[in-house]
């Protein structure tokens, strides 16, 4: 992996960091621990990227094992660490035309009941998340809008 010019300090510290998570992935240390624990670390350079399902990366660290999650572990994975995969995410509008009841990923979704009088629409704060624009935060609903937990931006309702 080239991250920098050959001999700058961010160049090195990564190569090095890059060989350590070889070989602890080779001596068995599970893939799924490296990606809970590095994944969403916020530091710079963070930004946009060009990968469909990792809009923003908060950090080098955090887009690199979110791509190696996304790339290497089950669907069931990737819904336990957050990664919002493209499966992950037609589970969760499933579960969100069901009113909140999530099925199994990979199972068909029965057609949603009609919702009970006075009953219209149930909201979980997670299941329709969305990327925050200004840090790649995961947002929140909060009523007809979103707010990102990390950095407290707001959609603009009012």
């Amino acid at each position: 992996m080239d991250i920098a010019k050959e001999g700058t300090s961010l160049a090195g510290l990564m190569n090095a960091f890059m060989i350590s998570v070889s070989l602890g992935l080779q001596y068995g240390v599970p893939l799924e621990v490296y990606v809970s624990k590095f994944s969403h670390m916020r530091f710079e350079p963070s930004g946009q990227t060009n990968d469909p399902d990792i809009r923003i990366a908060k950090s080098l660290v955090d887009y690199i094992f979110r791509w190696m999650g996304k790339r290497f572990l089950t669907p069931e994975q990737h819904e336990e660490l957050g990664i919002l995969s493209p499966e992950v995410r037609a589970k969760l509008a499933a579960a969100y035309r069901n009113g909140g009841e999530l099925p199994a990923l990979g199972a068909e979704s029965p057609p949603p009941d009609a919702a009970t009088p006075g009953q219209t629409a149930l909201f979980n704060n997670h299941e329709d998340a969305v990327e925050c624009a200004r840090c790649g935060g995961r947002m929140v609903r909060t009523g007809s809008c979103y707010t990102c937990r990390d950095c407290g931006t707001n959609t603009g309702c009012s």
